[in-house]
């Protein structure tokens, strides 16, 4: 193995056009350009959902997930990518 992350872990999320998104009183709320309803995330969303903000790849927002939840290493693999489906169904985040 040469250490180069492969493809599938460096890959990016962003924003998706046309998507509100603000932290209001401690919250973090969603609305997509299509939705009918605004989301209002909990902590491990919006955890999650400021590191796409800010354009982390996804190895590293599952690494530091780990860490700042205290969970093994499968475990935050297993919610990261689960949320950042959800979040792409939705139409919230878009792969890049």
């Amino acid at each position: 193995m040469t250490g180069r992350r492969t493809r599938s872990a460096a890959r990016r999320y962003r924003v998706a056009d046309g998507v509100a998104h603000r932290r209001l009183e401690g919250q973090t709320l969603l609305l997509g350009a299509n939705a009918p309803d605004l989301l209002t995330l909990n902590a491990t969303g919006a955890f999650i959902w400021a590191r796409v903000a800010r354009g982390r790849d996804r190895d590293t927002i599952v690494r530091t997930f780990q860490r700042a939840f205290a969970v093994p290493r499968d475990v935050a693999e297993r919610d990261v990518h689960a949320f950042l489906l959800d979040l792409e169904d939705q139409g919230l985040v878009r792969r890049t």
